[in-house]
């Protein structure tokens, strides 16, 4: 470390440095600049208790961050091996049991495209389901149903969430079983009743039993549903991302 000091200095002739035009003979100015070094001595000394509680502090969390590496490595392996997913997934089942919720999520987490029958129906048709059922009835729409799967089904690499009653059609169930992995999202009548409760949208429940007519429809379509099940799911009292980790699990396994 240095410290540098300016200083100056005069000489000059007594009497003769104040005459005007003599000063700058017999008066001089000299500028000298000193440089002083400076050295610095640091003597480390290690405290015994910071350095203990530094290390404690240390060790807990680098456990804390193993604990955590080993709880969520399995999650985010799943979630690697999930983009290398290649295939169609069709999801059926009963109505209100989550299809269109579930099949998002799944196609997010398999970095595929999704797409819902029905909605995919009201976007080609301009009509929502209620008035096609009214103007064509149950026949006229499960003809357009047939004509919309046959053509989701022909796509490579999509997540394809059914209507309830796509299952009935037999050459529906071919379509599916023949160009994808079918899941068969199961739930129980009570739940369905639940979820369906407030749903306006669903025509075949328009009557002074719903809860009966669910149990009607599910007697009829549960075989068909698990005659062309690659996977069965139970979907009672669960989110859609718990239920599209489980399934997203099974394809992973099954692909192996």
């Amino acid at each position: 470390m240095f410290r540098g000091e300016n200083t100056t200095t005069e000489t000059k002739t007594p009497l003769l440095e104040d005459v005007a035009c003599l000063c700058s003979v017999y008066k001089r100015s000299f500028s000298e600049t000193r440089r002083t070094e400076f050295l610095i001595f640091i003597t480390p000394k290690i405290i015994a208790d910071v350095a203990i509680r530094s290390f404690s502090f240390y060790r807990s969390h680098c456990h804390r961050a193993l604990q955590f590496a080993v709880t969520i490595a399995p999650t985010l392996f799943l979630a690697e091996r999930s983009m290398k997913f290649l295939g169609n997934v069709f999801l059926v089942g009963p109505m209100g049991v989550g299809k269109t919720t579930i099949g998002k999520v799944l196609a997010e987490q398999l970095d595929l495209q999704f797409f819902d029958s029905d909605r995919e129906i009201e976007t080609s048709t301009g009509a929502d389901i209620p008035w096609i059922f009214d103007v064509e009835g149950e026949s006229g729409f499960r003809a357009r149903e047939s004509k919309m799967i046959d053509q989701l089904s022909g796509k490579s690499n999509i997540v394809l969430a059914t209507g309830g009653g796509a299952v009935l059609a037999e050459e529906n169930r071919k379509y599916l079983s023949e160009r994808g992995t079918v899941v068969y999202l199961q739930a129980s009548i009570a739940q369905q009743a639940e979820r369906t409760s407030k749903d306006k949208n669903r025509p075949l429940l328009k009557t002074d039993d719903p809860e009966k007519k669910i149990r009607e429809l599910m007697e009829l379509r549960e075989p068909l549903y698990r005659e062309i099940a690659d996977i069965v799911i139970d979907t009672n009292k669960r989110n859609a991302r718990s239920v599209s980790q489980e399934i997203n699990k099974i394809l992973q396994e099954q692909s192996e």
